[in-house]
C-alpha cells in the first residue's frame, strides 16, 4: 500500500500533450518544498495520445533526515489539431478516475483537496488497465497492456548535493524486470538534460559542461519504461507503464 499524504504535500503532477515540464519558484524561494519534480515520461512525436501508468519513489534530504514518498500516478492526453481534447472519463485499473484539467490533460493524483491513499494498484509486473467513456472524435474504448510495469528504480548514491563543477554520475542499483529502456534525468529551472538507454546501462554521465549554469534545486530522475502503441477511433496512442525514482537535488 503508498503512503497516505494530503494532495498540498505531493509533487502535482501537470501533464502536457508532449510530457514537457518545468518547475517554477519565486526568487526568494528555494527551499526542497518549493521545488515540484514532475515524473519524467519520455515524449513520442507520432502520437496523438499517450497513457501513462507510473508507480514513483521520491526522496527529499532535510535537515532532519531522508523522506522517501511511494505513490503511484497515471496521466493521460490526447490531441487533435494541436491542442488537448475532452475525450470523456478516463479510468485506470477499474476503480480509479483520473482527474481532468481545464487544459484537457487527465492526471491522478489530481488538486482536489483531503487525503486519499494513493494507491492505483499499479505494481512490479502488473498490467494495466485503462477504460475512456469517449468523446467527440473518440470513440469509448477498453486497453489493457500485454507488458508489465517495470520493477522499482533505486537510485545508488546521494545525489541530495550536486557539484557541476564536476561531471555528474548518475547509478542505479541494478537493471529493472520488464523494461523496455531507461530515462535518466537531470532538470533544474526550466532546463532538463535526458538519456534514453538500453534497460542494463546501470550508470549514465552528465558533464560538466551539460550542468553549466545550474543551481537552486532541481532533480535527479531515472525511469524504467516500456510501451505499446493501440489505434483507437483513427488514432494512435501510446500506453506507457513505467517506474520512476526522484531525488531532489540542490545543485552547486
Amino acid at each position: 500500500m503508498k503512503t497516505k499524504l494530503t494532495y498540498l504535500l505531493l509533487p502535482l503532477l501537470l501533464l502536457s500533450l508532449t510530457f514537457t515540464t518545468s518547475c517554477n519558484k519565486s526568487d526568494d524561494d528555494d527551499t526542497p518544498a518549493a521545488t515540484a519534480p514532475a515524473n519524467p515520461v519520455p515524449s513520442f512525436g507520432d502520437s496523438d495520445g499517450v497513457f501513462a501508468a507510473i508507480q514513483t519513489q521520491t526522496s527529499t534530504t532535510t535537515p532532519v533526515g531522508t523522506f522517501d514518498i511511494d505513490m503511484d500516478a497515471a496521466t493521460a492526453a490526447v490531441q487533435e489539431n494541436g491542442s488537448a481534447i475532452d475525450i470523456g472519463t478516463v479510468t485506470i485499473n477499474t476503480d480509479y478516475e483520473l482527474e481532468k484539467f481545464s487544459n484537457n490533460a487527465y492526471s491522478i493524483p489530481g488538486t482536489t483537496g483531503g487525503s486519499t491513499e494513493l494507491d492505483y494498484n499499479i505494481y512490479t509486473g502488473g498490467q494495466n488497465t485503462w477504460s475512456v467513456t469517449g468523446n467527440g472524435s473518440v470513440a469509448a474504448f477498453n486497453k489493457t497492456t500485454v507488458k508489465r510495469t517495470p520493477s522499482m528504480v533505486k537510485l545508488s548514491g546521494d545525489y541530495s548535493t550536486v557539484n557541476t563543477n564536476q561531471n555528474l554520475v548518475v547509478s542505479i542499483e541494478s537493471a529493472p524486470s520488464y523494461a523496455d529502456s531507461l530515462f535518466y534525468v537531470v532538470s533544474f529551472g526550466s532546463t532538463s538534460i535526458s538519456r534514453t538507454v538500453a534497460p542494463g546501462v546501470t550508470s549514465v554521465t552528465f558533464t560538466s559542461a551539460e550542468l553549466s549554469g545550474a543551481s537552486g534545486y532541481g532533480a535527479v530522475q531515472v525511469a524504467a519504461y516500456n510501451f505499446e502503441v493501440a489505434n483507437f477511433s483513427s488514432k494512435t496512442f501510446y500506453f506507457i507503464n513505467e517506474s520512476a525514482a526522484t531525488q531532489v537535488a540542490e545543485f552547486q
